[in-house]
């Protein structure tokens, strides 16, 4: 990969064709963005700990275990083969393509910002639009998923050592609600502990894997060369090659949502090179341990009508193989323990793009808060647990299991339909005869073949997605996730509007103008002034937030109740603030206080006289700031600060008025 620059600038040169891609160091983000003025969370992950991250929350060769049924129900172990190889190369190939825009803007929202500064002026709203509730939709109900998917690996572990038990689609729908309610807690007041859980996670990731394999290859049976070739189709369809598509969608769900780590850009150090980093290596680390699985399962699995008759394949085949209920039930927990930490994960993921979009105007702009205690978006979590454990009830009935599985195979498609949008995005960039600066992570002259072959191997793989697995269809196997898109899309139409949310958006906005860095040294300056006993007002405030944000381009009027709201998310500084009144300054100007003053004046010859600014009832002041404002402190070398207009008394003459 070539390194160069930071961010993207378009510029139009007219011309309609291709024109070389340039790569400029000095390159900045877009200057109408405000992302990188709103953001409130801790850079907590690094480079390794985003890498385990990612690479855990594919799971990829655990995936393969869990979900091989519908590779063997349509086409066999051959499609279960070389369906992996194609996909893993689409896959990969989506994540570089995502990964340059990542590089060139790392940002929780990923898809949809992308979209808008890429996308043709005339549809960049509409696509940003789709963009952006595909891929809040597709997150949710993949998160369901996996958070079942989880819990069936719990009960397959109850049902090993308890025979009579019988899993209730109930007892999935409350253990779910349970550990997502555990995963939610962990979200908000142990934050700082994920990053390193997901790092253990990955070093379990790759320390399982070794111990399936040489379980499996050690103490399995092997099948033949021939089964490897072997073709099955019991799916009802006679036209092979749609069946052989539909088997290979198995594969294509276990790499969907390779873009997690994307989503936690705003929480990640350098983001601009350890996100793409983290999201590419490890696609390509999963895509190598899942091939090794699937080449092992397929060598140790029974008969492909036996497999298909089991309710957990990777049950019986390791049941088969170490003929031990204490060692299967032993790997199944490994299992377990994965995509524990995977639904984990995948809470922060989901509520970062949540926050994102609410930030943006997707969503009501109450679910952009963000905790100035614990600095995570605590609402969009919640939000998240709550979406998470309404559509898990679905599972309660006998047939119930039918709504469930309508929503969740939407993530597939609506994660696809946004890779797409985000992909043909920089292909227009690249084909439009714009100069487009990449970020220090990119493909360099090979971007634009490898975005081309990453968009139409999605756009295949989105044909496939809405058709169903099984004939002939019934109510019971028909694929919901084509009518359920539609559906979504249609009750978030209003929401397209660019005055939807704008009245609650706008006076977010207002509060959400400094960046951490910068009120975090604001509310220093407020703290050490206060100190001093000098508590600068509201107004002088405003004047220094003001004066900053003109510096970048920001002049647009800061809040009327700004201050008020930044006092609320920094709680020191509830007693600090203070209000000059003029009926205080009256109360100092007594005739003792006068006489005080130029008692103490005439005591004070270290002051030299060209440092002297004033001298009234509130004291003596020296110093003069650099635009005007006269600054006094007790260090010795006052600190010039560049704001407007304020007064710090250098040394009290005893009045108790606050000036």
């Amino acid at each position: 990969m070539s390194h160069g620059s930071n961010s993207i600038e378009l510029e139009a040169s007219g011309k309609q064709q291709p024109i070389p891609v340039s790569v400029d160091a000095s390159a900045r983000p877009p200057e109408d963005s405000n992302i990188y003025n709103v953001t409130r969370t801790r850079k907590v992950f690094s480079f390794s700990q985003l890498f385990a991250f990612s690479l855990t929350y594919m799971a990829l060769w655990e995936g393969m275990c869990s979900n091989m049924y519908f590779a063997l129900f349509n086409g066999g172990p051959q499609t279960f083969l070389f369906s992996f190889i194609i996909v893993f190369f689409g896959a990969i190939s989506q994540a570089a393509s995502l990964g340059e825009m990542a590089s060139i803007q790392p940002v929780a929202g990923a898809q949809y910002h992308w979209t808008y500064y890429m996308a043709p002026q005339s549809v960049k709203r509409f696509a940003t639009w789709i963009q952006g509730w595909s891929t809040w939709f597709g997150y949710v109900s993949l998160l369901a998923a996996i958070a079942n998917v989880t819990i069936i690996l719990l009960e397959s572990m109850i049902s090993i050592n308890h025979p009579s038990y019988v899993a209730g689609g109930w007892h999935t729908s409350v253990l779910v609600i349970a550990m997502c309610l555990v995963h939610g807690l962990m979200n908000v007041y142990a934050f700082k502990l994920i990053p390193w859980v997901e790092l253990v996670a990955g070093v379990l990731h790759v320390c399982l894997f070794v111990i399936f394999v040489v379980v499996l290859v050690v103490m399995g049976p092997r099948n033949p060369s021939s089964f490897w070739l072997q073709r099955n189709i019991s799916s009802g369809w006679d036209n092979e090659y749609i069946a052989w598509n539909l088997g290979m969608l198995t594969c294509v769900w276990s790499f969907t949502g390779f873009d997690s780590a994307i989503h936690m850009s705003e929480e990640t150090r350098k983001a601009k090179s350890a996100v793409p980093r983290a999201m590419f290596w490890s696609i390509f680390m999963n895509g190598v341990l899942g091939f090794i699985m699937v080449n092992v399962l397929i060598s140790a699995m029974g008969s492909v009508e036996d497999m298909l008759e089991q309710p957990s394949q990777i049950q019986a085949i390791l049941l088969n193989v170490t003929g031990s209920n204490k060692a299967t039930t032993a790997m199944i927990a490994g299992l377990f323990i994965i995509s524990f930490s995977v639904n984990l994960a995948n809470i922060a993921s989901v509520s970062r793009l949540t926050w994102a979009w609410s930030r943006d105007g997707g969503m009501p702009a109450y679910f952009a808060y963000v905790s100035p205690t614990h600095r995570v978006p605590t609402r969009s979590i919640i939000l998240t647990v709550f979406l998470v454990c309404a559509l898990n009830l679905l599972n309660i009935g006998n047939t119930s299991y039918v709504a469930f599985g309508a929503i969740t195979s939407l993530s597939s498609l609506a994660l696809y339909l946004s890779y797409a949008i985000a992909i043909a995005s920089i292909i227009y960039v690249r084909l439009s005869g714009s100069t487009i600066k990449l970020g220090e992570w990119n493909l360099g002259r090979f971007g634009l073949p490898v975005n081309v072959f990453a968009l139409v191997y999605t756009l295949y793989v989105i044909i496939f997605l809405p058709f169903p697995s099984t004939l002939p269809v019934t109510g019971e196997n028909m694929n919901y996730c084509g009518p359920v898109m539609v559906a979504v899309l249609a009750i978030a139409h209003p929401t397209r509007s660019p005055h939807w949310w704008q009245s609650r958006q706008a006076a977010r906005q207002e509060q959400l103008r400094l960046t951490t860095d910068q009120e975090d040294d604001l509310e220093r300056w407020i703290l050490r002034q206060e100190k001093l006993g000098h508590a600068p007002t509201h107004a002088q405030v405003r004047t220094i937030v003001r004066s900053v944000l003109a510096r970048h381009g920001d002049h647009a009027p800061l809040g009327r109740k700004w201050t008020t709201r930044f006092v609320e998310r920094h709680p020191a500084l509830k007693t600090k603030l203070g209000r000059r009144t003029d009926w205080e300054r009256v109360n100092a100007a007594t005739p003792a206080n006068i006489k005080r003053l130029f008692d103490v004046y005439e005591t004070v010859d270290w002051i030299p006289p060209e440092r002297q600014y004033n001298a009234d009832e509130g004291g003596i002041m020296e110093g003069q700031g650099v635009n005007g404002l006269v600054i006094g402190s007790s260090q010795e070398s006052p600190n010039a600060v560049p704001v407007k207009t304020a007064t710090v008394p250098f040394k009290s003459n005893g009045s108790d008025a606050n000036f």
